[in-house]
């Protein structure tokens, strides 16, 4: 309960207790703020507000009602012909919703006790605006007698924000009332405040102890509201979960809720919960119902739709089961996640398999790395949502990889053939294929046994083999390459290392280079030597000397190539470098180097340009603030010097980089001082303020640095500058405030660097002044209380910027306006009289002026009643004394005068009370006001009175309003409104309007008085139906009259299977009556009509009317809009069967390809003839039997086709760059969408944009060394419709990718270079571009595919394509490969295992070297181990080399074993049979299995597998050789087989 309705009840309950009256009736809630139509002062909102009361266990009349509007006037009641037709138009609007209740008016102003009563502001109540909605109870309405828009209610919106009291009152003590707070009314967006609209059906309740509560339930009466909402919608909901429901209802007697499925745990509860179906499918929707139903069955419904979430996942390409091959790529397998899934995961994969996620896409792809683990299980598995996971399995089963392990065997070739040894691999079928030296493909199905020879070559033949193992899985071909041996020319450096990478200065004679070639070589060439170098040839030695005489080409890479010989050449290959002299010129003006300025000002610009072989300069000797900077090979000299210490100062440049010297050159720069002035005397000094002649503080300077004096300006009058030496003081007295604040200057003179100014402030004040304006005696008066004094005013100047006043009584105040104070007012007591103030001028800094006055304070005298207030007022019958009135008067007063008092009645006075007494002897009826006044003291005070004399007083009643014919009961009350009491005649009669005498009970002083009731008859209904039958669609046509005139009708309805039958009110019924939908056959409405008259009901009367159905049509047209070009698919039916369908074009816009017709379907090809959205609009007309049915139309949208421009032609771009692709269109809001091919290339993505224009910009990189493409294929849509789409490729070039391998330059053993390393970037000359950087240096004339590296460091080298022009990269992230420095091994021994050991081992010792070191035997594969194992009998050759070609040794020696076995079948292979590597002292006896002596052999003889000169047979022999291995003799049996 709010504030003010507390202190209603607390007021109510002090004076009268209202509280306990209130049981009577309650005020239970008001409709504030009603609609309305009309706005200003044509709105009627005044007649539509009314409030709700609940009548308590006792009838009430409401001929004893008044009401207290919060804002207006009360006017009483009416009850008349407009009251009843408004009753009756309620009422039908309540039957037409489905209502049972009814509305009443009271007879007789008769409120029955426990009824819920209605009161309207104005019988004008616009009935179209105000809902009873389903009215489900009977409730009373009256009227208030309002005509007027503007009298008689609420009136919210013009007042103020605040709170509003109704007061209702059925006299007796009967009443109540309640409040309301206006700026807490709710507007119809649930809030506070808002226009006067937005305020309309603002509504307050009430409970019974007067607590208000605020709603907006729109344009209906304060009554129950039939109401239902289920609750918020859409909810997602997953398979099976359970979800509260929270519906709210009003008016309803049952709630209950449904669905197509799933289950409620209350169905019959607002609140309960819904379990969602396990079964249900993502993606679908399940709608729940909550349905409501009052007491008069009606029902309404409302509902929440559940769409049900979930993940899915699909395998969508690929196998999810496969078999690999270990170290093979896999088939790529694609899954695809939706529904509530926002992602995936997969466990289980081998490693080198991985999985990516794109988009809603899962690909699985790689190559595996392992086989532990196979096979392998693994799961993908959705994630995000909130509806649990989506699982799918799948298997890859690794397989090992197996390998030909092909190679070279090098034992078995000669130099005529070459054999190939590998493993069978569990196979015995192998393809083969090989070309020599290049040639055609030589193919072929070998058997086994696991090696195969090349027979017919020649020496130094190269021969590709390539093996395939048929039959089996995972094992991948092989390819090796072999070359039979062939003797190589040789080129050796026999100068110095460092030679072949040496720097000399133009003109300066170079190091000699020499070399040596042989091995078959007959010379050699030399290209690329500078001018002034040349080679020349003395045996097989080359030397290379001169002196260079240019640089131009520098640094010179030369070539030495062997000529001659039949196994290729040699070549090596040098650089000599040739440097230019330094060079360093002036380039500013001579002046520049030699020059004077002034501290913190800039030199000239000094400038040197320098060249040759100089790579920069150094400079010295610069002043603070002076800096040198070179751009190029141009240094500038440039800055403000910031100190004289030093000065002068002189400099130095001298020249840095190069071989060939230095050069320098030199100059001066000298700094000058500034002047200087500094203030002696405190800081503050240089800004003070003084009052006017009043010495200011002395302020001193000192100037030196140059400058010779000060001038001084701006000093006020009577204050001057004095100098002594170089101090300078101000000082004296200021003698006007004209011009202040004085702002002063003083400034250095002197001095050939500029000159110094300092400044300061003198502020000269002015004293305050204070003046009188008014009459002096204005500062000394004397006044009654509450009278205005006489205005007092000053004038206040000079420095005072304001006044303060005190003292001044209470009531009397001190304003201030410019400079002027006025003081005025009414003093309000006398407490503290007389008063003295004080006026004190306030600001500035000279001081303060005060004046003083006196107000003197009188009190007021009194008059006071001492009777009791009624006395005042009295009506008296004749030769009746009155109540005496008494009055006591003082506070100075010093009598009364008492006038207007009648004959009979006088005043007397005893001290300071007067009482008025007597027995009047006036005129009857005429009332004497009478008047009594103070005199003397200060002021006056009156009060007054009335006194009446009468001979009878006259009862008034409440008319009681018209009845009808038949009330029960008496309206007459015994006791009048004034309390007088009597009776009444003749005897009440309720069927004849009646006149009634009052007559009052003897001893009241009271007189007759007579009320006449009006009776009003039933009425009776007379119904014409002029149209008793007619089409669906059709109107009624039924007209009414009575017996009665004026009489109101209202009617009610009966009937199944139409619709528009409504009850309502009026002198004809006149309704449109539609058969329901599927109804076929005549359906019948009843209408039942009541008049009213007066208020009073008549007997009902029925009238019965026939509808015939009329043909429906049912439109079938696809959703949504079709592109240009495409066909309509628009169908219809008919419920009503036979029904002929027509159509025709009530509307086309930018459209070709409509036309009217006939039949149950259109099918029309529409095409758009614009670039805006075309339409047609179809009307459908449905006919049976001449019923014509209701019209459909169908609206078909047509979007035209986009169209697309763009370059289909794209400039290639280099790998990393990015695409610029534009693309535009005519068409507002067209989406671009674009899918990518890319064939060789990473980084293109396939798009959308939506607009006029964009441009697609992706970086693009080549998945390869050769040049790629993307084709983007672009398709324009809008609104669905794609427009033709256009193709634009995009070549993207491949970056050169140099590669470089790190190596090593040869030294001796004193660190000198003998051999360079050449860095080959593995690119070629003829199309790319080359600079080789050294430490990250660029080195200059470096343009080639490969470098010679002569130190040791880390080298670089950027490439360019020179076709394209896409380059390898920048410095920063250049391929480079790191050169160190090794020393050549020196010597090396081989170790051989002992004579026919069987398994010949030779082991190698090197002496020296810092090289990685590599073994060869007989030329073979070069080897890490030192160690030969199972090496042949007979000579052998092992080289020495080291990784980095420093070390290249060799060492011959023999190993002495025998041939296990020979095949002396004469084709050239094994023929014979010896023991390599015998001496000539070495006998060796061959015998036969039986011991007989077959051949006798000296060292190394051989046998031929004959005994005299006939073929031996196949099979074993036995040997014995006699030999000296290191000196001693030795014996070695064994045998060994002949094989023809």
């Amino acid at each position: 309960m709010n504030f003010l309705k507390i202190l209603t009840l607390s007021i109510g309950l002090f004076l009268v207790s209202n509280k306990a009256f209130s049981q009577c009736f309650e005020i239970e809630s008001i409709l504030v703020d009603a609609c309305n139509n009309g706005t200003g002062p044509s709105a009627d909102e005044g007649y539509n507000e009314m409030f709700r009361m609940k009548i308590g266990g006792t009838a009430l009349n409401t001929s004893a009602l008044s009401v207290n509007w919060p804002a207006q006037t009360w006017l009483g009641l009416i009850q008349n012909a407009t009251t009843a037709s408004k009753v009756a138009q309620l009422n039908a609007a309540i039957t037409a919703a489905g209502g049972c209740g009814r509305i009443l008016e009271p007879i007789g102003g008769v409120l029955p006790a426990n009824s819920t009563v209605i009161l309207v502001t104005s019988q004008n109540l616009d009935t179209t605006l105000n809902s009873f909605s389903s009215l489900s109870s009977t409730i009373y309405m009256i009227f208030q007698n309002n005509p007027s828009r503007l009298a008689g209610h609420f009136a919210n919106y013009s007042l103020p924000a605040a709170t509003r009291t109704l007061s209702v009152s059925f006299g007796g003590g009967c009443s109540d009332s309640v409040t309301y707070q206006k700026a807490n009314l709710i507007n119809i967006f649930g809030a506070s405040g808002g226009t006067e609209s937005e305020n309309n059906g603002a509504t307050v309740n009430f409970t019974p102890s007067g607590t208000a509560s605020y709603v907006n339930n729109g344009c209906v009466a304060p009554v129950q509201p039939f109401t239902v909402e289920a609750g918020t919608t859409p909810v997602a909901a997953c398979p099976g979960q359970t979800i509260n429901l929270s519906g709210t209802a009003q008016g309803q007697t049952s709630v209950s809720w449904s669905a197509a499925s799933g289950s409620f745990s209350a169905a019959n509860n607002l609140l309960t919960s819904y379990t969602v179906p396990t079964t249900a499918t993502s993606g679908s929707s399940i709608i729940l119902t909550l349905t409501a139903t009052n007491s008069c069955a009606a029902s309404i419904s409302d509902t929440v739709i559940i769409n049900v979430g979930g993940p899915s996942l699909t395998l969508t390409s690929g196998t999810a089961s496969q078999n690999i091959c270990l170290n093979t790529p896999m088939s790529p397998i694609t899954y695809t996640f939706g529904g509530s899934a926002t992602g995936a995961t997969v466990t289980g994969l081998p490693s080198g398999v991985s999985f990516v996620v794109s988009g809603n896409t899962v690909t699985i792809s790689g190559t595996p790395s392992t086989t532990t683990g196979s096979p392998f299980s693994y799961t993908v598995t959705t994630s995000g949502g909130s509806c649990g996971n989506a699982t799918l399995n799948g298997t890859l089963s690794v397989n090992t990889a197996g390998s030909l392990n092909l190679f070279c065997d090098g034992p078995n070739s000669t130099p005529t053939s070459l054999a190939f040894d590998f493993s069978n691999v569990g196979q015995s079928s192998f393809t083969y294929s090989y070309t020599i030296d290049g040639g055609a493909p030589i193919t072929g199905t070998h058997i086994s046994p696991s090696n195969f020879t090349v027979s017919g070559l020649t020496a130094g033949q190269t021969v590709v083999f390539t093996l395939t193992a048929n039959g089996v899985g995972c094992v991948p071909p092989e390819t090796v390459t072999c070359s039979t041996s062939c003797p190589s020319p040789t080129l050796t450096l026999t100068s110095a290392a460092g030679t072949t990478t040496q720097s000399t200065c133009i003109n300066s004679a170079i190091t000699p280079i020499t070399y040596t070639f042989g091995n078959g070589a007959t010379g050699v060439t030399v290209t690329g030597l500078p001018t002034g170098v040349n080679f020349t040839t003395s045996g097989n030695n080359v030397t290379i000397s001169g002196t260079p005489s240019t640089t131009t080409g520098s640094p010179f890479s030369y070539t030495i190539t062997t000529t001659g010989g039949t196994c290729g050449n040699v070549t090596l290959n040098g650089t000599i470098t040739v440097n230019s002299n330094p060079t360093l010129v002036l380039n500013s003006a001579v002046a520049t180097t030699s020059q004077s300025v002034c501290i913190n000002t800039p030199i000239n610009t000094i400038s040197y340009t320098f060249g040759g072989s100089a790579t920069g300069v150094t400079i010295t000797g610069l002043p603070t603030g002076v800096t040198a900077t070179t751009s190029g090979n141009t240094v500038t000299i440039t800055g403000t010097p910031s100190t004289t210490t030093g000065s002068p100062f002189s400099y130095s440049i001298v020249t840095t980089g190069g071989s060939c010297g230095s050069l320098s050159l030199n100059g001066t720069i000298t700094v000058n001082s500034n002047p200087t002035l500094v203030l002696n005397s405190a800081s503050s000094t240089t800004s003070q303020s003084v009052c006017m002649n009043t010495s200011i503080t002395p302020i001193s300077y000192t100037f030196g640095n140059g400058a010779t004096g000060v001038t001084v300006t701006g000093l006020p009058t009577g204050v001057t500058a004095t100098t002594s030496g170089n101090n300078v003081t101000i000082s004296g007295t200021p003698s006007t405030t004209t011009g202040s604040p004085f702002s002063y200057t003083i400034t250095t003179t002197g001095g050939t660097c500029g000159n110094v100014t300092l400044n300061g402030t003198i502020t000269v004040n002015s004293n305050p002044t204070l003046v009188l304006n008014s009459a002096v005696a204005t500062t000394s008066q004397s006044v009654c209380i509450n009278t205005p004094i006489n205005t007092i005013s000053y004038t206040f100047g000079g420095s005072a910027t304001g006044v303060t006043i005190t003292g001044l009584p209470t009531g009397v105040t001190a304003t201030t306006s410019g400079n002027t104070v006025t003081i005025t007012g009414t003093p309000s007591t006398t407490t503290g009289s007389p008063f003295s103030y004080s006026i004190v001028t306030t600001g500035g800094s000279c001081g303060t002026l005060s004046l003083n006055g006196t107000i003197t304070v009188n009190t007021n005298v009194s008059l006071i009643l001492n009777s009791a207030a009624n006395t005042t007022n009295q009506t008296i019958c004749g030769s009746t004394n009155i109540t005496p009135i008494s009055y006591t008067f003082g506070n100075g007063a010093t009598g009364t005068t008492v006038t207007g008092l009648p004959a009979g009645v006088t005043a007397s006075t005893s001290g300071t009370t007067v009482t008025i007494s007597g027995n009047p002897t006036g005129v009857i009826g005429t009332p004497y006001n009478y008047t009594i006044t103070t005199i003397g003291g200060c002021g006056s005070q009156s009060l007054t009175g009335t006194i009446t004399l009468t001979n009878g007083t006259i009862p008034t009643f409440t008319q009681v309003l018209p009845m009808c014919a038949g009330a029960t009961s008496s309206p007459l009350p015994t006791t009048s409104n004034n309390g007088i009491t009597g009776t009444w005649s003749p005897a009440f009669n309720n069927n004849a309007t009646t006149t009634y005498t009052f007559t009052p009970t003897s001893g009241q002083c009271a007189l007759n008085t007579q009320m006449t009731i009006q009776i009003y008859p039933a009425p009776t209904v007379t119904a014409t139906n002029l149209n008793p039958t007619f089409c669906s669609g059709g109107t009624t046509n039924i007209q009414l009259s009575s017996t009665v005139p004026g009489a109101i009708f209202s009617w009610t309805v009966t009937g199944v299977n139409v619709l528009g039958a409504a009850g309502g009110n009026g002198n004809s019924i006149n309704q449109l009556l539609t058969v329901s939908p599927g109804t076929t056959t005549t359906v019948e409405v009843i209408y039942t009509i009541v008049a009213e008259a007066n208020g009073c009901v008549g007997t009902p009367t029925r009238i019965r009317v026939q509808i015939n159905p009329i043909p429906d049509v049912m439109v079938s047209n696809s959703p949504g809009p079709i592109c240009s070009g495409e066909t309509t698919t628009i169908s219809f039916t008919g419920s009503v069967p036979g029904t002929v369908f027509s159509w025709v074009i009530t509307n086309i816009t930018n459209l070709a390809g409509a036309s009217n017709g006939t039949g149950t379907s259109i099918q029309q090809t529409l095409t758009t003839t614009g670039l805006s959205q075309g339409s047609v609009t179809y009307q459908i007309t449905p006919t049976f039997n001449g019923c014509v049915g209701t019209p459909q139309s169908v609206t078909v949208l047509v979007n035209p086709r986009p169209e697309l421009f763009t370059n289909p032609s794209h400039p290639p771009i280099c790998s990393g760059e990015n695409t610029s692709i534009s693309v535009s269109t005519f068409n507002n809001n067209t989406t671009f969408t674009w899918t990518v091919n890319p064939v060789g290339v990473n980084g293109a993505l396939s798009g959308t944009f939506t607009g006029l224009s964009t441009l697609i910009v992706q970086p693009l990189t080549t998945s390869g060394n050769t040049q790629g493409y993307v084709d983007y294929t672009i398709v324009p849509s809008s609104s669905g419709c794609s427009g033709t789409p256009i193709t634009v490729r995009v070549y993207v070039n491949p970056l050169p990718k140099p590669v470089l391998t790190d190596g090593a330059i040869c030294v001796d053993e004193f660190g000198v270079p003998f051999q360079s390393y050449t860095l080959d970037s593995g690119l070629d000359n003829a199309t790319y571009d080359f600079v080789w950087y050294f430490n990250g240096v660029a080195i200059p004339n470096s343009n080639n595919a490969t470098y010679a590296a002569n130190a040791v460091g880390t080298y670089g080298v950027i490439a360019t394509n020179s076709i394209t022009n896409c380059v390898s990269s920048d410095v920063t992230s250049m391929v480079t490969a790191n050169v160190t420095s090794v020393t050549p091994a020196v010597s090396m021994t081989v170790t051989q295992s002992a004579y026919f050991s069987g398994n010949a081992t030779l082991t190698v010792n090197v002496t020296g070297g810092s090289g990685t070191l590599m073994y060869s035997l007989d030329e073979g594969i070069l080897q890490s181990s030192n160690v030969f194992t199972n090496v042949s009998s007979g000579p052998h050759t092992i080289t020495v080399v080291d990784t980095q070609g420093c070390t290249y040794l060799t060492y011959t020696l023999l190993v002495i074993d025998y041939p296990h076995y020979f095949t002396p079948n004469g084709d050239g292979i094994n023929d014979t049979w010896f023991i390599a590597g015998l001496q000539n002292t070495d006998v060796i006896h061959i015998f036969d299995r039986y011991g007989k002596l077959i051949k006798q052999l000296r060292g190394e003889e051989f046998w031929d597998g004959t005994y005299n000169q006939e073929q031996l047979p196949s099979t074993d022999y036995w040997f014995i050789v006699d030999y000296l291995e290191n000196g001693a003799k030795k014996q070695f049996k064994a045998h060994f087989a002949m094989k023809r």
